[in-house]
């Protein structure tokens, strides 16, 4: 269920709990006590949907937060492992000659820190068509 379905079972349990004001007091207990089973259903279902979702809320801010730190990632460029204040920074990509892996444009990449005290450099393998795993599997 969604947040439209929790408002329209909460407009119900608001609707039937005017019904119930407006119950003459000549009215048998019966038909009474049917309305306040209606509210009390009404109620519990509104509550269901709408803690479903918040839930759903929770989820998808967890999402956002996710995509904003990958895309701060990719324009910034990874936190150093080492200083956690800078930034790796690409400092030569050069391609990567064995197996042909330069015509699917695998690089080895040099990153280094972009704090000049912290001084750290790292060497991964750029594989932006993921061939590497394929010839692995291969061998």
């Amino acid at each position: 269920m969604d947040l439209v379905a929790g408002l329209t079972a909460a407009k119900l349990a608001f609707d039937l709990a005017k019904d119930l004001r407006d119950i003459d007091k000549s009215v048998d207990e019966a038909a009474f006590k049917l309305k306040l089973a209606e509210l009390t259903t009404a109620l519990a279902d509104a509550q269901v949907v709408l803690a479903g979702a918040r839930t759903e809320q929770l989820e998808m801010e967890a999402r956002i937060q996710n995509l904003e730190g990958e895309l701060d990632e990719a324009k910034n460029g990874e936190i150093c492992p080492r200083c956690r204040v800078g930034r790796l920074m690409l400092v030569e990509a050069r391609p990567e000659p064995r197996l042909g892996l330069k015509d699917f444009g695998v690089e080895t990449w040099r990153l280094q820190c972009s704090q000049d005290e912290c001084e750290f450099v790292q060497t991964k393998k750029h594989d932006p068509h993921g061939v590497l795993p394929k010839i692995a599997a291969k061998r």
